[in-house]
């Protein structure tokens, strides 16, 4: 009795599904569009998006863009072969000079610990690998 309940129950949730789903489906009011939610540029807070019945969206960032100050390049910062700055590649060194020996293990931790943090001395670097590590 519970199956064939279960059952019932079960078919009447499919068809109030399929009821539902046919009728968004036919409705072209109810069509999900993802170019009226998604937008490759950023908008600005203050401009309202424009939607219109043609579903174009106007990017308020293109009109602004002259009006904007020039971006001051970033200066550069003198890299070694590997890629290193001059502090990264005393804290390598500082690891291979600790006991850490192989060369893999070395970039991973610079690498990671440079990505995840902002060390400024080496004292810093090697206070934030051996964390933990200390007991």
């Amino acid at each position: 009795m519970v199956d064939v309940l279960s059952n019932i129950i079960l078919l009447f949730l499919t068809a109030l599904f399929l009821k539902s789903f046919f009728e968004s489906y036919n409705d072209p009011r109810k069509h999900f569009s993802i170019a009226e939610y998604v937008t490759l540029q950023p908008l600005e807070k203050d401009v309202p998006i424009q939607r219109t019945a043609t579903r174009s969206v106007s990017h308020p960032a293109n009109m602004n863009a002259a009006k904007r100050a020039p971006k001051q390049p970033k200066p550069k910062i003198a890299r070694n072969q590997d890629g290193y700055t001059p502090l990264q590649q005393d804290c390598f060194d500082a690891l291979k000079s600790v006991g850490i020996k192989t060369v893999k293990e070395r970039k991973y931790l610079v690498n990671a610990i440079f990505n995840d943090n902002d060390p400024k001395t080496i004292q810093d670097f090697l206070q934030i690998a051996f964390r933990g590590k200390s007991k």
